[in-house]
């Protein structure tokens, strides 16, 4: 996930935002996979809502949005983050 990190800060700053497009399209994508198995409820609100922030943000063109919305991503979806209690991130599922 930090490779998508960088991809998704790298493709805001530099203002690819095609680029940007397809990538929030492919995280949308693999989690719509793995949302189909067994995943904890409070993860999946979690996840859910930062993909659709990452989506407003692409939409806005908010480079530093982009980025939150990356960072959020990956500690919802690492291992030993707090995903299942939030901690790490701002948002309140």
């Amino acid at each position: 996930m930090q490779e998508r990190r960088s991809l998704f800060s790298r493709a805001a700053t530099t203002r690819r935002w095609a680029r940007v497009a397809v990538l929030a399209a492919d995280a949308r994508r693999a989690w719509d996979v793995v949302a189909t198995g067994e995943v904890p409820p409070l993860l999946a609100a979690q996840v859910d809502g930062v993909l659709d922030d990452l989506d407003s943000a692409v939409a806005s063109r908010s480079s530093a949005d982009v980025r939150q919305a990356a960072t959020e991503l990956e500690l919802a979806v690492l291992p030993g983050t707090g995903a299942s209690t939030g901690a790490g991130t701002n948002r309140s599922a």
